[in-house]
């Protein structure tokens, strides 16, 4: 059986009325001018529907994925642009819940959740055919205390005109 719970339906209207009343009606203008959706985000953010598969352990929704699905597709029927800009987050956010330690889960993980600060996600590259993170070649060594990232970036997720304050740069680690 296919059909949605009634807990899945109840987020599909909710998903659905904000794309119908928020998404939509500021679409044409945002695409016209660039602008970032960031009082649509919040509103997003108040409702549940951004950052949605993020465990709530830290800070998230913790949707399962189909349940994340549902509220996705919704959200861009009204833009996928805008969408994207909503989801975003939960990109930059990734990477540190799987593999950031717990002091930088500490760190990052609380105020991106609470919208006081956005992230960005660079992955694709020039050289490399769409996002495939298994031919990066950009390459990430360790100075001392700190790291050095030696390559090329573009289409990176959220970094418009000044929208986030942390990026999460994917790359390989280069042997010493």
């Amino acid at each position: 059986d296919f059909s949605l719970s009634d807990e899945q339906l109840a987020l599909q209207e909710t998903a659905r009325r904000f794309a119908q009343d928020e998404i939509a009606p500021a679409a044409a203008e945002l695409d016209q001018t660039a602008e970032f959706p960031r009082e649509i985000i919040r509103k997003a953010w108040e409702l549940g529907l951004a950052s949605t598969c993020i465990p709530q352990e830290y800070g998230g929704v913790g949707l399962p994925i189909l349940e994340a699905c549902i509220a996705v597709e919704e959200l861009a029927w009204g833009c996928s642009g805008v969408t994207t800009s909503v989801m975003c987050n939960a990109l930059g956010l990734m990477p540190i819940i799987i593999g950031g330690s717990e002091a930088q889960k500490k760190e990052w993980l609380q105020p991106l959740l609470e919208g006081r600060i956005r992230s960005a996600f660079a992955m694709t590259e020039p050289e490399v055919a769409s996002s495939d993170a298994t031919n990066i070649e950009t390459r990430i060594t360790e100075d001392g205390d700190d790291y050095v990232i030696n390559g090329r970036k573009f289409y990176i997720s959220g970094a418009m005109r000044k929208t986030c304050e942390i990026m999460i740069v994917m790359g390989k680690s280069s042997p010493d």
